[in-house]
């Protein structure tokens, strides 16, 4: 699973990794180390879909959108693998989802995500998305954060034991 083959995604590419069609993708472009970690990117432009019911006199990013950023971009680790046997990447549980400060319009989030481990089909994830004032790297401030827990379900199926039918 470690892997030193670095892959980029951006809107060219996207959607053939990713397997999602717009405007449900929550990732502009990404780094990825497939299998090991991925630091995406996404901003949030004025024109957005949400940012005209959510609070039209105050508009932020829904927590499930921010939510859904964070496992998209964890999802890429995964659906970058060379592996024929990873399927789909299906969010199962969610531990300790914050979010510690509201995304707004003009806003540039940056997701850092990272397996901790990944076997039989079920990947532990944990990730963190920051606001990058001016675009800038060193200074950030930490939005939003998760554990989370995902399936592959055509690997978790070979990983079953095989059911045999027993004989009357």
């Amino acid at each position: 699973m470690n892997s030193t083959k670095k892959i980029y995604v951006d809107y060219k590419n996207l959607e053939k990794y990713l397997r999602l069609k717009s405007p449900y993708i929550f990732v502009d472009n990404a780094e990825i180390y497939p299998g090991v970690r991925a630091v995406g990117k996404k901003y949030y432009s004025n024109n957005e879909w949400y940012f005209k019911s959510h609070y039209p006199d105050n508009p932020i990013v829904p927590c499930g959108l921010l939510l859904e950023s964070l496992m998209e971009t964890a999802a890429l680790c995964i659906y970058t693998l060379d592996d024929e046997n990873v399927d789909f990447v299906y969010p199962q549980k969610f531990f300790n989802f914050e979010v510690l400060k509201q995304v707004h319009p003009g806003e540039l989030m940056t997701v850092e995500a990272k397996i901790e481990s990944f076997k039989r089909g079920i990947l532990k994830a944990v990730c963190a998305g920051y606001l990058e004032k001016n675009f800038t790297r060193e200074q950030r401030t930490l939005c939003c954060r998760a554990t989370f827990q995902s399936v592959v379900p055509k690997m978790l199926e070979l990983s079953c034991p095989k059911r045999t039918e027993v004989s009357k």
